[in-house]
């Protein structure tokens, strides 16, 4: 009877999704139906692409008709007031992050309409800013779901070339002047803009704020397609004269380091030494002479340069770069912010291991007709010259992300290899539908080899893929022995797309050359190669690598900073300018910062060369040193309740022993809830609606019957959270024995047992990879995981968010959603000859306005998986998460729970550990497993209080 049930269970499973397959497209469903402003911003699941929704329009015609709104004159809206923030002080729509405003305007003719937006950035936390566009209440495609505006940047000052020194690169700062740009996508596929049909009549168009503030001054409506002229057009309508004798033997340089103006703060000069043509060269010291293609790669991140001629004529534009690590990189040129013509608008980098001097347009270079004076020009990152077949590997992609979470649905994450699922039977479509699939990505693969010229690793990967979609399209017996290895290639396909939209180049200087001028070498011989390369080698024993400070002598603090939570050299190097340009100038006290191994601090201030101050302490080991007199207590100094004030209380529970206060956190980490909206909303679950673990358990067999899981670390700091959640504590007021024996302990430890043993969630796995499949759309990890999960899955950007963790219902109805933090924090060592000074800089460290810059710097300098997790409430306010993502670690941070340290407490987390393998390897009772690991926690802590002369 049992059998017959699931035998019937899975024939209606596969009816349904039979159905489903035969009406879904291949790539995406349709847009949402009278969704409301919030709905249709959130229902990523139902949106169409913008290839698809052109697909479906039965004509395209322009009509040159131009409507401008003013901004001011909205029809609806919220978090937006008028103000006189525009140029000459005009009115203008300031709108706030978390802003939802509407404006009504009709256009007199049916056609295709885009829209262009006049913009200010203001004053924000300086990401880029996001909007999500509807267009008559919906988001009719889903590249309209986050449209971003840039913003404008420079060096606050120019590099300082230091003289027998490494050059010094200033900070980044913002300029706040009018921006216009088109509604268009993030990828830049689609040219200027994106194009909507629109009838002849009434209709709205609205902004909902996703990041950051604008205020909005114009909304241009207009239906028309700019024309450039091609380049024979371009000479024709200029004088026929060429520079001649006007530039010093026929070459101006200008230093791609040096520029006016940028759209991104991760854009900045930084050192390459592989070459000594690269300008300027040092084989000694760190010379800021190139843009490195890693921070200049996608779309619509621009550089402006200016140039001075003193005669009117043609000039060759060049550059000196190196582009190695794509098919072609694509830049359009501007000149005074116009593409002066048609061939001008994509100039293709072409792929080399080596340098390359190249003019623009190649072979026969272009000739650019400059007035005499001052211009600017601008190279902006443009659609890949293979953006078609972009295009089609997105939809394919698509196609099989579906035919994956269908098939997991019915097969599980593990298929029964000897089990006859009759896939033929069930889904009939899906033959046709993995033929198409295999047929259209053998033709990306060799629109790819005939681009890169060779049958590289990625039209490999495709052409792969290509042959296992096609074997089991032709044998669909073969698919739950092939489906392990279809998925994992499918995760590899989305990242190669992702990596070809990608589209770096590193760049030396670009230079203005009269017609016939002789170009620069584009590298060094052999022979000067090995010079410098040997000079470089013997600049290494006179140089100390480990000090990172120039100058620092005398009475200057020694600071260590090693490999832990935020260490690192590139970390290093960003405080250590911070120090030295607003640390060591205000205070006088000069510091010298050193990057050292993790974990010998203890060790080096026994043998007397340890620091004055150590950084990025993690877990006990601030309380460690304390009960080894080796560190200062911190609340001792006259002002510290104060300092104390920037963080949440409970951070610095960890770093306190016999009731003072150890170390100052500088970092800080707690769980949050993370969730796939699609897949939620494709199960109709609404992440708000979990409040407490019982909602999460009610929504678990919705989950669990798609072969879908929820998950949680199992974990010691994971139990801990339903410990705090239900009232218990790990030890008792005076740390001298566990708690974890009381009942709410032993309850608590239950609870989060039963998920593993009563509701089978998974003990390991890879968040990353699992959230990305779709295998488990709803998680519980620490929230510095969030830039892990956004650098490994960019495919899903915009379809996962975080949310807070459920909460336990207490009996008075309320719900306590308590979660333990961990931090790192900085020491002052009790060794230290100068422990005001210390104190200084760990206040200055610490303070918000540092926390930061430095915070902005490491994103600007290593990019978005860099987001630093500082322990500074108001610091992680100024940081570039969304509105919404902000709101969810700001109160879960207050929720925050600090996990107490006593001596021997490591001895507690070790055997709930232990307890936690036991019950879920064993399948023991939880309650009685806990208990028989308590004597060991006290026992340790009584001896380790012995140790320490705690109980005399």
């Amino acid at each position: 009877m049992k059998l017959k049930k699931q035998g019937a269970f899975f024939t209606a499973v596969f009816l349904l999704l039979n159905i489903w397959l035969a009406s879904a497209p291949a790539a995406a469903t349709s847009a949402a139906e009278n969704a409301g402003a919030e709905g249709a911003a959130d229902d990523m699941w139902a949106q169409q692409s913008y290839q698809e929704y052109l697909s479906g329009l039965s004509e395209q015609n322009y009509t040159g008709e131009s409507i401008v709104i003013s901004g001011i004159d909205y029809t609806a809206g919220t978090g937006a007031e008028v103000s006189a923030a525009g140029q000459d002080n005009a009115p203008v729509l300031q709108t706030e992050e978390d802003s939802f405003v509407e404006w009504s305007f009709s256009v007199g003719k049916p056609g295709m309409y885009a829209f262009r937006i006049g913009y200010y950035p203001t004053q924000g936390n300086g990401s880029e800013i996001q909007r999500t566009v509807l267009i008559d209440g919906e988001v009719t495609v889903s590249e309209l779901e986050s449209v971003r505006f840039k913003r404008i940047f420079r060096d606050a000052q120019p590099i300082e070339r230091v003289d027998g020194g490494n050059d010094i690169r200033y900070e980044q700062e913002e300029i706040f002047r009018k921006i216009e740009a088109n509604v268009t996508d993030a990828d830049g596929f689609y040219g200027e803009a994106l194009y909507f049909y629109l009838s002849k009549g009434s209709h709205t168009i609205a902004l909902k704020g996703i990041q950051e503030p604008m205020a909005v001054e114009t909304i241009t409506v207009f239906s028309e397609r700019s024309q450039l002229p091609g380049y024979q057009e371009y000479l024709a309508a200029n004088p026929a004269k060429d520079a001649a004798g006007v530039l010093e033997n026929g070459i101006a340089i200008y230093e791609a380091e040096e520029m006016l103006e940028k759209s991104d703060s991760v854009i900045y000069g930084t050192s390459d030494i592989t070459s000594p043509e690269n300008s300027p060269y040092d084989y000694a010291y760190q010379k800021l002479n190139v843009i490195d293609g890693s921070r200049w790669k996608e779309a619509g991140q621009w550089i402006t340069y200016q140039v001075t001629v003193a005669e009117s004529g043609y000039y060759h534009i060049g550059f000196r770069f190196r582009q190695k690590d794509a098919r072609q990189s694509v830049r359009r040129l501007y000149i005074d912010s116009s593409v002066p013509f048609e061939e001008a608008d994509q100039l293709v980098f072409d792929q080399d291991d080596g340098w390359q001097v190249s003019l623009a347009g190649g072979e026969t270079p272009y000739r650019f007709y400059l007035e005499q004076g001052t211009h600017d020009i601008t190279l902006e990152i443009t659609a890949s010259t293979i953006k078609d077949s972009l295009i089609s590997a997105e939809q394919y992609l698509d196609a099989l992300n579906e035919i994956n979470w269908s098939l997991m649905t019915v097969l599980g994450t593990e298929p029964d290899t000897n089990r006859d699922y009759q896939l033929e039977t069930y889904m009939p479509q899906l033959k046709g539908q993995l033929a198409d699939c295999a047929d259209g990505l053998s033709r990306i693969a060799e629109e790819w080899n005939t681009v890169a010229g060779q049958n590289d690793s990625g039209v490999a990967e495709i052409r792969q893929l290509s042959e296992l979609i096609r074997g089991m399209s032709e044998k669909p017996s073969t698919i739950p022995l092939r489906y392990s290895f279809f998925r994992d290639s499918v995760s590899s396909f989305a990242t190669l797309i992702e990596n070809e939209k990608l589209q770096p180049l590193t760049l030396d200087y670009l230079f203005l050359a009269e017609p016939g001028a002789a170009l620069p070498a584009a590298d060094s011989g052999l022979l000067e190669k090995v010079k410098y390369g040997f000079l470089r080698f013997l600049s290494s024993f006179v140089h100390d690598y480990d000090s990172l400070n120039n100058g620092a002598s005398g009475q200057a603090i020694k600071i260590w900073i090693g490999n832990g939570l935020s260490g690192g050299r590139d970390q290093a190097l960003v405080l250590n300018r911070l120090i030295s340009q607003e640390f060591v100038p205000v205070t006088g006290i000069n510091a010298d910062l050193q990057l050292v191994p993790a974990g010998t601090i203890l060790t080096a201030t026994l043998a007397g060369r340890g620091p004055d101050v150590a950084l990025q302490l993690t877990g006990s080991d601030p309380v460690n040193y304390a009960m080894r007199n080796a560190v200062l207590p911190l609340s001792d100094f006259e002002d510290y309740p104060e300092v104390a004030a920037r963080f949440v209380p409970s951070s610095l529970v960890g770093f306190t022993y016999l009731d003072r206060v150890y170390a100052l956190p500088e970092t800080m980490d707690f769980p949050v809830l993370f969730y796939r909206k699609d897949i939620l909303n494709s199960l109709g679950i609404d992440v708000n609606s979990l409040k407490t673990w019982d909602d999460v358990i009610n929504v678990l067999p919705d989950i669990q019957a798609g072969n879908m899981n929820f998950a949680i670390p199992a974990a010691y700091t994971s139990y801990y959270l339903f410990l705090f959640q239900n009232g218990g504590s790990l030890y008792d007021s005076d740390g001298t024995r566990s708690m974890l024996g009381e009942k709410q302990a032993l309850d608590a430890f239950d609870t989060y047992m039963k998920f593993y043993q009563s509701y089978s969630l998974p003990y390991s796995y890879s968040l990353e990879t699992r959230i990305r499949s779709g295998e488990i759309p709803l998680a519980v990890a620490n929230y510095s995981t969030y830039n892990v999960v956004k650098l490994a899955a960019p495919e899903i950007d915009g379809l996962w968010g975080i949310a807070p963790v459920p909460g336990t219902r207490q009996e008075d109805g309320s719900i306590i959603s308590s979660v333990p933090n961990t931090c790192a924090g900085c020491v002052i060592m009790s060794s230290a000859d100068r422990p005001d000074a210390c104190w200084e800089f760990i206040k200055w460290w610490t303070s918000a306005d540092i926390q930061y810059k430095f915070g902005r710097e490491l994103e600007s300098s290593m990019g978005m998986g860099a987001r630093y997790n500082t322990a500074n409430i108001e610091a992680v306010s100024k940081l570039p998460w969304t509105a919404q993502e902000r709101t969810v670690i700001l109160d879960q941070a207050e929720q925050s729970v600090g996990i107490p340290e006593v001596p021997g407490g490591y001895m507690t987390q070790r055997n709930v550990d232990f307890a936690i393998k036991a019950v879920y390897t064993d399948n023991k009772d939880a309650r009685s497993t806990l208990l028989s690991y308590i004597n060991a926690i006290d026992d340790e802590i009584e001896l380790k209080r012995k140790e320490f002369h705690l109980d005399q």
